[in-house]
């Protein structure tokens, strides 16, 4: 019984672990697309917003 917790507790670790990861990734992607707006409105003379 203690081994299956034991199993059970390290493979919610893993799956929070990839969980936050993907978090991440997608604010970083966000981020990302967000620069790259402002920065293609800056260079045609648009005010970002």
């Amino acid at each position: 019984m203690l081994e299956y917790t034991s199993s059970n507790l390290m493979n919610s670790v893993q799956n929070n672990v990839a969980s936050m990861s993907t978090t991440r990734d997608a604010d970083f992607a966000a981020g990302s697309t967000g620069l790259a707006k402002n920065q293609i409105l800056t260079q045609s003379g648009t005010r970002p917003c």
